[in-house]
């Protein structure tokens, strides 16, 4: 008797170690060993009806299995949004709303039953109602990025809808941040994502968002959408309109964060650059090295102008004497690579230094300009230290 009570005592140790186990992540093997267990009867109706899609409304065992689960335990949400998700296939949003409701107020972390409760939000015009599901569902499921960040970014770019949006950029959400990045790295409308982070209160104030807030100017800028990035370049914090319109080497014109309304610098095989201080500390100069025979471009900076001529100097030479290298400046409409060439000028560089000075009329309806620096080191056997600076780019008077 004894050990029948023991093999017995084993045996049920044993299937409920395997239910437990089993119960959500294989239920049919679970349901082998306890008939009636409640998750593995739900977990299999949810298995069912999502491998029968369309027809799941139809399939009588789905239905029982879920409603099998329900009266082995009431509070059961995965069985209520079954049942709740196969009312609305057949009778619509409302009615499933019963069953998803208690669904929801048991737990907000099954994904299945937030994706229901937007839709139907949706369907009743409810915009905050379905944006609090997307955030139920992000805050406690973020592998549902992958799913939701896409459609977000969507909702992003409707103006209409940013009022509802503001407080999850305000608070800010936890997932605010992976949102940014995805939306600005993926949206065919930079302009309109600008804008609505600026009408919803902007992005919070650490590195983290600065270097979005940066990222989103450069694709600003690519885009072309040169007044919606000098728009959006004043709404941050640190800006200094001022150096929109100035071409020269300060402090403020080389901060890097805010590239290229600022000076930006590239690097490439055999090229680099660097902003430095002058002896005595005071001017900023470009000092670029460039190993033998390497070419390639060196900066680049966005300048905001009025139509009208305009001179440009710029002093350059090298800390050593350089075989054959010389450094290109280039003004373009807009864009730095796609935009008309309004005026370049390539000249020697060497020790003694030399200006590179002309008159440049910038025509109508080319309001921002690209200011590009190119070089190449010629053939020094040790390459080369190109020094430029001070530049300027002044406008004439009439």
């Amino acid at each position: 008797m004894a050990g029948g009570v023991a093999l017995a005592l084993a045996w049920f140790s044993f299937a409920g170690a395997v239910v437990n186990n089993f119960h959500r992540r294989n239920p049919d093997t679970a349901l082998k060993f306890i008939g009636d267990d409640a998750v593995a009867l739900a977990a299999q109706a949810d298995r069912r009806f999502t491998a029968a899609g369309a027809k799941a409304a139809d399939d009588p065992e789905i239905v029982a299995a879920a409603r099998e689960s329900l009266s082995r335990q009431a509070l059961n949400p995965v069985a209520l949004r079954v049942l709740g998700i196969s009312a609305s296939m057949k009778g619509g949003f409302e009615a499933g709303r019963p069953a998803m409701a208690v669904a929801n107020r048991l737990t907000r972390r099954d994904l299945a039953t937030q994706f229901w409760l937007i839709e139907e939000a949706v369907s009743r015009g409810d915009v905050a109602g379905a944006l609090s599901h997307y955030d139920h569902a992000l805050r406690t499921k973020p592998g549902s990025q992958q799913v939701l960040f896409p459609v977000l970014t969507v909702a992003a770019e409707d103006p209409v809808l940013w009022p509802a949006f503001a407080r999850y950029v305000r608070e800010p959400a936890p997932w605010l941040g992976d949102f940014a990045r995805f939306a600005v790295r993926n949206t065919k409308q930079p302009g309109v994502i600008a804008r609505f982070f600026q009408r919803t209160g902007g992005l919070p104030r650490d590195e983290v968002f600065a270097a979005l807030e940066a990222e989103l100017l450069k694709r600003l800028v690519e885009a072309g959408t040169f007044a919606e990035a000098a728009r959006y370049y004043r709404s941050l914090n640190g800006a200094d309109p001022a150096i929109l319109a100035e071409m020269g080497f300060t402090g403020p014109t080389t901060q890097e964060k805010f590239a290229p309304l600022t000076w930006e610098l590239f690097a490439s095989p055999g090229v680099s650059g660097a902003f430095l201080r002058d002896e005595k500390g005071e001017a900023i100069r470009l000092h670029a090295t460039m190993e033998t025979s390497a070419t390639g471009a060196i900066a680049r900076k966005i300048v905001y102008v009025a139509p009208g001529n305009y001179r440009f100097r710029a002093i350059q030479r090298t800390a050593a004497s350089a075989e054959g290298a010389v450094a290109r400046w280039e003004l373009r409409c807009g864009a730095s690579r796609g935009g008309n060439v309004l005026w370049s000028k390539q000249a020697p560089l060497a020790p003694e230094g030399a200006a590179v000075e002309d008159v440049i009329a910038i025509p109508a309806g080319c309001d921002a300009i690209t200011v590009r620096l190119l070089s190449a080191a010629g053939t020094s056997p040790n390459g080369i230290e190109a020094i430029f600076g001070p530049a300027s780019l002044v406008r004439l008077p009439n």
